[in-house]
C-alpha cells in the first residue's frame, strides 16, 4: 500500500525530479493514484476481524471544508501521519496480529495519533513503534489519560504475540518502549515546557472550547492566547518575533494550524467559556 511506503511529498518529489513533471501536475497525479488505490483496497479487503468494522479515524471533514484537500495546512499533518504509519508498519513482524489485519485496517486503527503526546514521545519520528505505544507510555505517568478501547485491544494482541514469541522482535519493541519512556522523562524534567508544546496544547484547548471552531485555529489566535494566559516569556512578544518561528513549524506538523483566516472561515468563532 503506497501510504505505508512513500509519503505524498516523496512521490511528488520523485515525479518532479525523475519524470520532470510540473509540481502542480505531479500533485494531482499522486492524489489521483492514492484515491484509486484506496478504492481498490476498500473493495478487495474482505478480511474479518474482531475490531469494530464501523470504526473510522477522526479526521475532521471541516479541515477540508476550510482548507481544501490539497492545502499545505492539511498536508503537513498528513505527511506526519504517513511517516508514523510507515515507520510502524514496515517494522511489524509478519506473524503479528496487527500485520495480519492488513494495511487498511491497521490504518483505520492507528492513523488517529495524539498530536500532543507523539512529539513528546518521539520528537524525531524515528522510533519504529512509537505510533503503537505513545499513549500507553504517557498513561504510565498520567493514569487518567483515556485511550480508545480499539487501540487497547490491538495493543494487547501485539504485546501478547511478542511476549509469547520471545524473539528479537520483542527486544526491538522493548527498546522502543525504553526510548519513548526516556523521551517522556526528559520532557517532564525540563524546567519549562517548550514553546511548541504550549502551542499544541493551546490549539486543543481552543478547538474544544470555541463555538464551531472545527479545528480552524490560526497562529495569531494562539499567540494572543499565550500572551494573555501563558507564562511571562510570552508577554509583550510581537507576532513576528523569531521565538515563534521554529515552534510553530514543529507544531504545524501535528495539528492543522493556519497562518490566517481563509474563505468561508473568516467568521471568528466565539469562546464557549472564559479561559481558566
Amino acid at each position: 500500500m503506497r501510504i505505508l511506503k512513500k509519503t505524498f511529498e516523496e512521490q511528488v518529489a520523485h515525479l518532479c525530479r525523475v519524470e520532470k513533471w510540473r509540481r502542480k501536475d505531479a500533485m494531482m497525479k499522486v492524489q489521483s493514484d492514492w484515491s484509486e488505490e484506496e478504492a481498490i483496497i476498500s473493495r478487495s479487503n474482505k478480511k474479518t476481524t474482531t475490531l469494530d468494522e464501523s470504526y473510522k479515524p477522526e479526521e475532521s471533514s471541516n479541515w477540508h471544508k476550510h482548507f481544501g484537500t490539497q492545502s499545505i495546512v492539511v498536508r503537513r499533518v498528513k505527511e506526519t501521519r504517513d511517516q508514523l504509519l510507515a515507520n510502524t508498519w514496515n517494522e511489524l513482524p509478519l506473524e503479528s496480529p496487527l500485520y495480519e489485519l492488513g494495511p487498511s485496517h491497521f490504518f483505520n486503527v492507528f492513523n488517529n495519533y495524539n498530536g500532543y503526546i507523539i512529539p513528546i514521545i518521539d520528537p524525531k519520528l524515528s522510533i519504529s513503534n512509537s505510533l503503537i505505544v505513545h499513549e500507553f507510555v504517557y498513561r504510565e505517568k498520567f493514569p487518567d489519560h483515556e485511550i480508545c478501547p480499539i487501540k487497547e485491544a490491538a495493543f494487547k494482541w501485539h504485546d501478547d504475540y511478542l511476549r509469547n514469541e520471545n524473539s528479537i522482535h520483542l527486544e526491538n519493541f522493548n527498546r522502543s518502549l525504553a526510548q519513548c519512556r526516556s523521551n517522556l522523562e526528559r520532557f517532564l524534567k525540563a524546567p519549562k515546557e517548550p514553546v511548541w508544546a504550549d502551542i499544541i496544547k493551546t490549539y486543543f484547548y481552543m478547538d474544544e472550547n470555541w463555538q464551531e471552531s472545527c479545528g480552524f485555529i490560526t497562529q495569531k489566535d494562539i499567540q494572543n492566547y499565550l500572551r494573555e494566559h501563558g507564562d511571562k516569556r510570552y508577554r509583550g512578544l510581537s507576532e513576528n518575533d523569531r521565538m515563534w518561528t521554529a515552534p510553530f513549524q514543529k507544531a504545524q506538523r501535528f495539528v492543522p494550524i493556519t497562518s490566517s483566516l481563509l474563505g468561508r472561515a473568516k467568521t471568528r468563532p466565539k469562546m464557549i467559556k472564559e479561559a481558566v
